[in-house]
């Protein structure tokens, strides 16, 4: 579900939103409320219910700092090649 959802933002918010603050609150915001209760708490309960997936566990956690840092990079490179692209086309009129 935070894999999707960071896939989803990410391009859309970097995008559309201009403000790099923004952006990034709006996607930590939105991971944390996906982490915090609906994944994290079905990932704990499993695990305390077989105790030989500890890997497993830590591995979820990993993948999904990766996905948080993956978005992140990602809407702020989209923000980036889009405010060239907008500068570009400014000086391109105004000549």
């Amino acid at each position: 579900m935070v894999q999707i959802a960071m896939l989803v933002l990410a391009p859309t918010l970097g995008f559309f939103v201009g403000n790099r603050r923004v952006v990034n609150g709006v996607l930590v915001g939105v991971w944390a409320a996906l982490m915090a209760f609906p994944q994290t708490h079905a990932v704990l309960l499993d695990d305390q219910l077989d105790k030989r997936s500890y890997g497993n566990t830590a591995g979820y956690f990993v993948v999904n700092y990766i996905t948080l840092a993956a978005a992140v990079g990602l809407a702020a490179w989209i923000a980036a090649r889009r405010a060239r692209s907008a500068a570009a086309s400014k000086q391109i009129a105004a000549s």
